[in-house]
């Protein structure tokens, strides 16, 4: 399993919302493609929910930006940081 600390910014009118956490993926996922998949599912959208014009996915009038991977961390680190950060996992 690879870890990395990420957020994701969703836009809902004027208001904007920056999420921080921790994605859980499987060792043998591309990390790109990781962040794709938690982004478009982040609210429930689907993966045809992409605005090209936006960069983003919509969902229930929420735009969410892709996600931004700050580090990647090990296990052990992980232990540590989730005591602060929700884990999000990814299959």
């Amino acid at each position: 399993m690879k870890y990395y600390i990420g957020s994701i910014k969703e836009q809902n009118g004027d208001m904007e919302y920056h999420d921080t956490f921790i994605l859980g993926a499987p060792d043998d996922m591309e990390r790109e493609v990781a962040c794709k998949q938690v982004s478009q599912e982040w609210r429930g959208g689907e993966s045809d929910d992409w605005d090209e014009d936006f960069g983003g996915f919509w969902s229930d009038n929420s735009l969410i930006s892709p996600m931004q991977v700050v580090k990647e961390i090990d296990e052990a680190e992980c232990k540590i940081v989730s005591k602060y950060l929700t884990i999000v996992y990814v299959e």
